[in-house]
Parts: C-alpha cells; structure tokens; sequence
C-alpha cells in the first residue's frame, strides 16, 4: 500500500489503483483478525477438553467414556491424592457407639503383623439402606512402600478408657439424667440409683467404663420396675 501511495503522489499510479490497493489491504487485515479469532476459539475449546488435577495423585475410578458430554458438576474422575492413604471401613450398627473416642489401629491381610495408627477423618451419619451400616474413612498414620492402593485390611478400635464392667443391657437405665444402675447395698438390701459411664453397648450386653466397684451388687433385670428405697434380696448369679 505505501509504494502504490508513493506512486500515486508521483503521477505514475491512479487514484483507482490505490483505492482498489487499499479495499484489498483492508481485506487482509479482516481475514487475519477472523483467522486470530478463530484460532482463540480452538484453543478455548483445547483447554475445555481437558481436565486438570489440582494435586498430584494416581487415577482410581475413570466414570466417562471418550466422546461423552458431561454437565457441570458431573463426576469425571477419582484421584487418590499422593502423601497420604486412607482405609474406607463399614461399621455395623452394632459397633457405631462411641467410634469418634476410639483409638484405632489399621493392618493389611497379607501382613497382619504390622499395624499403622489410624484417625477417624470421616463417618457417615445415616446407615447405608442395603447394608444396614455406617460408612467411615481413617486416615493411615505414617504410611510405607507395603500399603497400596486397592488393598484389603482390618481396621482395630480399641476404648482410651478401658471398661471395669460388662453388665446385662436390661440393668442399664436412663430417666433422662443419663444412664444408671440400680446398686444393692449388701448389708440392708436396698437399692440406689447410680450414675455410670457407657463404653459401648451390644446386642444384649454393656461396658461400663466408670461408675461401678468391683464386688458391688447390681439389679441385672428388670430396672424399669424398681423404685429408689425399696428392699431386694440380692442373688449372687456369678458363675465359676
């Protein structure tokens, strides 16, 4: 465009010929300015076609096929994090109580020998509906090279306190002040109410883990009957 400008200012080019010089120049620059645009696009388009992990990890569960159009927020892909491991556990209702105060220890099957500290980080509130139990993550303290992903172990949970007593279920009574024993005192046979602690409950037994003496007599069945004050003739029901 400027040597045609040039020429023209020196009489050797027309008016016509730099106008239709310029019409083409602008041309150009419109199809350079559409071909940049377009090139945007691609690689706006690139940059949605794939997926970055905001941590290093290794890929657990790919839920996508190629060619798949997924919407916003759909899962695409598990990644287990790098630096730190954790056992999923299902606990059944039996065990729930008191799982957050438990000290837990992990170990895999084909080295039960070799146990690893572990922490509660995570345990579901509602019961898996086909299961019937309690879906909880413990992260493994100090992992090594033996633990790998997809392994199968055995979670351990032990009280920080351990129970003194294991009672029947039926002697265990709550009026609303927490739970309680009837104590019988061995020399007048009347009966106490006395607050206890509950380490864990089963089917039919609990542990207590304070509240009760060694040797004291306690009303085994029928709690919700008695009163405060009355006088029962105690039965030592120990077995050898």
């Amino acid at each position: 465009t400027s040597r045609v400008e040039k020429l023209a200012k020196e009489g050797w080019a027309s008016q016509a010929t730099l106008d239709q010089q310029n019409v083409a120049n602008d041309e150009a620059k419109a199809r350079f300015d559409r071909a940049k645009q377009s090139q945007s696009l691609a690689m706006n388009s690139i940059d949605y076609a794939v997926l970055t992990s905001d941590s290093d990890g290794v890929v657990t569960e790919t839920a996508i096929e190629p060619g798949q159009v997924i919407a916003a927020g759909q899962k695409a892909i598990s990644i287990a994090r790098n630096g730190s491991l954790e056992a999923q556990v299902a606990i059944p209702e039996s065990a729930i109580s008191g799982i957050p105060e438990m000290e837990a220890s992990f170990s895999i099957w084909n080295d039960p020998g070799k146990i690893y500290v572990a922490k509660l980080r995570e345990l579901s509130p509602v019961a898996d509906p086909a299961t019937r139990t309690f879906a909880a993550r413990f992260t493994i303290q100090a992992p090594d090279d033996a633990l790998k992903l997809g392994m199968s172990g055995q979670l351990h949970l032990n009280t920080k306190a351990p129970a003194v007593a294991d009672v029947p279920l039926a002697a265990i009574l709550d009026q609303g002040h927490g739970p309680g024993v009837w104590r019988v005192d061995r020399a007048t046979g009347k009966i106490e109410l006395k607050p206890v602690s509950v380490a864990r409950m089963s089917q039919s037994t609990a542990s207590l883990s304070g509240g009760v003496a060694e040797g004291e007599y306690i009303v085994a069945l029928g709690a919700q009957k008695l009163d405060a004050g009355l006088v029962v003739r105690a039965v030592d029901t120990l077995q050898p």
